[in-house]
């Protein structure tokens, strides 16, 4: 969702926008032929039990019930709704209250891009001195006070593009940061019902990215409030969420052991 815009944007460019289908295409073709070639199966003892609807609604039931799935998952989902704002509201933000143009907003949206793609990877180094909650907690909070920061900023009406590009880009900064953590920490207490719980996962995050979008949507009225005021409710949460997540782990309801601990990922 953060590269895609900017790629599809190249090409309807370069050509028309049946294009856009022949490229996505070509991707799902690439993605199969990876997955049947280079990625090897998981399940080391196959299940006899059928795939049927009734099957398959257990093992969301079992997923969906599970206290350290629901917290993390939803921290995850809620602070990508967050982006989805951002991705709603920022070609009004930049092209029409700030005047780029079409190129500069393309160059604006890469620089933003850049600010996810460098928290994933500074994640990988976090990893080998905090724990996945510890660096979830410091991520959240680095996103609650950027949200701070975006709500004083347009209450007293200082925005200029240099300081919305900071801010989102530090937004989503923590994301990719937060988001790795959430998802694996989600997915830490299944084993086989680990293909269920990624699915509910995504399904999670689309949802809550969806509503956020239609809310920035409606809510438009020719200013910066709808797009900052939907990161800022992300944000803000997401925090929530991670705070009450840290609480019901000091009281033992949620049981850390469960959870990968960074020696597990230094071989990644």
């Amino acid at each position: 969702p953060i590269l895609a815009p900017s790629i599809g944007g190249w090409v309807v460019s370069v050509s028309d926008w049946r294009s856009i289908f022949y490229v996505l295409a070509i991707i799902g073709l690439l993605l199969t032929l990876a997955v049947y070639f280079y990625l090897p199966e998981s399940i080391k003892e196959r299940t006899t039990e059928p795939l049927n609807f009734n099957n398959s609604i257990r093992d969301y039931k079992a997923v969906f019930f599970e206290k350290t799935f629901l917290f993390y998952a939803f921290a995850g989902s809620a602070a990508m709704a967050g982006m989805f704002a951002y991705i709603s509201g920022s070609p009004f933000a930049f092209m029409k209250y700030f005047g780029l143009t079409e190129a500069q907003y393309g160059w604006v949206f890469g620089i933003n891009a850049m600010g996810f793609i460098a928290g994933s990877q500074l994640n990988r180094l976090l990893l080998n001195r905090l724990t996945s909650l510890q660096i979830v907690t410091l991520s959240g909070g680095t996103l609650f006070i950027v949200t701070l920061s975006l709500i004083t900023l347009l209450q007293l009406q200082l925005f200029t593009p240099v300081i919305l590009i900071l801010h989102l880009f530090t937004f989503l900064f923590c994301l990719g940061i937060l988001v790795p953590n959430s998802t694996a920490m989600a997915l830490a207490p299944f084993s086989e019902n680990a293909g269920s719980a990624s699915a509910l996962i995504g399904f999670l995050q689309m949802v809550c990215g969806a509503i956020l979008s239609a809310i920035v949507s409606a809510l438009h009225d020719e200013t910066l409030f709808p797009m900052v005021g939907g990161m800022a409710t992300a944000g803000i949460v997401a925090f929530v969420i991670i705070l009450r997540l840290n609480s019901n782990t000091k009281k033992g309801k949620i049981n850390p052991a469960s959870i990968p601990v960074p020696v597990a990922t230094k071989k990644l």
